[in-house]
Order: C-alpha cells, then structure tokens, then sequence
C-alpha cells in the first residue's frame, strides 16, 4: 500500500510485475521514500542496504540512507523519508536489497533518470575572505566580518510562486550559518532562509519573476566558517506530474498499516509519466417538473482536472488510498502546484493488461465548485 513496496523474495515481487511497462521512476538525488512493516524483532534497524542493478552488481547505501525505526507491540516500522543523498544516483534501473539480521526484503524496480536537471554548476561571483569551489560545493567559505555573499552561476528565469529544491550537506566549522535565496541580479525574488547543519533539503518558493537570468545567492551578515557539499539546486516541476501525499493521522490496520505522524512525518512521493489532461466541467441541475417541463432552481458546474498514467498493480494499491489523505500535493509538469480538499480526489484504472492499466486521477481544482440559484438567474 506504499509506493515504493517490498517483498520477502523476488519472485513474490516479480509475480506483479509481468507486463508492466517499466520501472517506478526516481529521481537522482534521492530515493523514493519507504516504510518496511517487519513482525517486532527488537532489532534496532537495517543492517544491510544494497542498491542492485539488472547485472546483480551491488552498491552498498546504508550510510546514505537516514532511517527510523518505530517499535509497536505486534509490528515494527523502518522508515526512510526521502531525505538527499550524499551521493547522486546513476542513471540506471536498480531494486534495493535490505535487511535486519533476521529478514531480507527487495523493493520494486525503480529507474533512476534525470527529472530535475540540476540548475547549476559553480559560482560566478563571491565577495567572501576566503571561497574555494569545486563545481557547485562549496569546500570552505570563509567570512571574518560583517557581510558576504556569493552567486550561482546564471540559470533562465523563474516565476512568480514557482518551487526549487536545493539540497545540502553543510559543516559549520563555526560562526553564523550561511542563508540561500533566489536573485535577479539586482532584487531578491525569494525568502531567504538559513541553512541547517548536515544533508537537508528545503523548499525555495519565488515571490517574483524574472524570464532571463536569475541565480542562488548564498550569504551571510557575521563571521562565519563553513563548507557546503552534496549541493543542487532543481525546479520541484520536472519532465512529469509529481504526487506527495500524507495524512494527520497514522493508518492502522494490522499488517497493513502506514505510520505518517509517529515517523517523522513521513509522505510518500510518486512520479508519473504523465501531462495534465485537459480539464473537463461536471454540471448538476436541481429543480422539478412545472407543468410536465423541467425548471432548473439551482446550477451546479464543478471544474475537474486530471492526469492519465500507464502504472502497474502496485501503483494502483498505493494511489487507491490517496483520497483518504488530507495532504494532497499534485504538481503538473509545467509548474502548478494544485492541493485538492480532503475527500476531493477520484482514482480509478482500466485495466489493460494482465498487471498494467490506465490510471486516472481526477480532482476538482481547489475543492471549489461555481454554484448559481434560481434567484440569480434572469
């Protein structure tokens, strides 16, 4: 009931996969985000985690990974929530090989690809006592009073509410923590925000627009000694529709449960081959006969949007449950961001094949539904 699921050997995981047309897709610097469900074992966690790819050669990625690990009565959870990596991935399809000590579980295919090019490459201006680069990481950035600052190079424009993700790995070595926002140049066109100690990721949402050249600004107003390393910064909208979904509260049912709030908030993430459709209109008449001919009293027209995927079984089993969430994030391939009400969404699949269907999610954009009454029409 996750989207990236596991399985205690391959051929009960290969079992739903017969047709499917290809892998679930990954981002480069990160892992879809994961729960493993495991009978209490007292075990404290993973022991193994191994990326495998279609040769069976292996890359050990424990150390990458920033796990936790619930203890219930019955069952376990170990849960990683999607946190960047230290190291990209390499284009490529892999399944990750985990284990405890006392079980070993192998996920889903997933193809890793390139849905969000990296923005940029290096630095094109700094006014720091001391800054040595090495590509776009930051190997010391030193600043013995009052303010600096250093640019990105240039990257084309951003508008007006559109979301970047920059990740990191920062090492304080003392002093104040660097701040990063989005500049055209000349005026901020985003927030600024501090960073945090370790690999993060945060959300960078313009407040302006610019259709040439804008840059990261990294910059800090007192002495500070740092280096930043494992740094990208890429729009959140990439080649396709971009799912995150959550819930206030954990979904309990037995051997079929998901923790979301005892797990550090943990959201599930999809990315699908597909574009939004073409939005289509739902319009209900409310009135009664009058003399053997129908008088609309009231006009209800809702305004719905969707996006068709081709997905496997597994897919389907994660996204049915989306509308029982009350988070919803779907991000179109082109920028827009909807977050439809709780209740609002509508999944369904036609099954074409053996595992393989067409997916369709639909939802009314914003939750909002245009309504006239007989009073108001003339």
């Amino acid at each position: 009931m996750k989207v990236l699921p596991f399985y205690t050997s391959t051929a009960q995981r290969d079992a739903e996969k017969v047709n499917s047309q290809d892998a679930l897709l990954c981002p480069t610097y990160k892992l879809l985000p994961f729960q493993i469900q495991r009978l209490a074992s007292g075990s404290t966690g993973l022991t193994s985690a191994l990326l495998v790819d279609c040769n069976g050669a292996t890359t050990n990625v424990l150390s990458d990974l920033t796990l936790e690990t619930a203890e219930r009565t019955t069952y376990d959870f170990i849960t990683y929530n999607g946190e960047p990596l230290a190291n990209t991935l390499a284009y490529g399809v892999y399944y990750l090989r985990v284990a405890d000590g006392n079980t070993t579980w192998y996920s889903e295919w997933i193809n890793v690809q390139n849905i969000q090019p990296a923005l940029f490459s290096g630095y094109s201006s700094d006014s720091y006592d001391t800054f040595t680069t090495s590509g776009a990481n930051i190997t010391s950035g030193i600043n013995l009073a009052g303010g600096a600052a250093a640019n990105s190079d240039g990257f084309t424009g951003a508008y007006t509410n559109e979301k970047f993700i920059f990740t990191y790995n920062l090492t304080l070595n003392s002093g104040e923590a660097p701040y990063v926002l989005i500049n055209d140049g000349v005026n901020h066109i985003s927030a600024s925000q501090q960073l945090s100690a370790g690999v993060n990721e945060i959300e960078i949402t313009a407040t302006g627009s610019d259709n040439t050249l804008v840059f990261l600004r990294i910059q800090n107003s007192a002495a500070s000694n740092f280096s930043l390393g494992s740094v990208s910064l890429r729009r959140k909208s990439g080649e396709y529709v971009h799912i995150e979904y959550t819930n206030s509260k954990d979904f309990n049912n037995g051997d079929e449960s998901i923790l979301y709030t005892s797990t550090g908030g943990f959201t599930q993430q999809a990315y699908l081959r597909a574009y939004e459709n073409l939005p289509s209109h739902e319009s209900i008449e409310i009135g009664e006969d009058k003399n053997g001919k129908f008088v609309a009293e009231k006009l209800i027209r809702k305004y719905t949007r969707s996006v068709v995927s081709y997905e496997s079984r597994s897919m389907y089993n994660a996204l049915s449950l989306l509308k029982n969430h009350d988070t919803i994030k779907i991000l179109t391939e082109d920028g827009i961001e909807y977050t439809p009400a709780i209740g609002n969404v509508d999944v369904s699949i036609d099954w074409n094949t053996f595992d393989t269907g067409s997916l369709r999610i639909a939802w009314n954009e914003d939750g909002n539904v245009w309504t006239n009454s007989m009073d108001n029409i003339v």
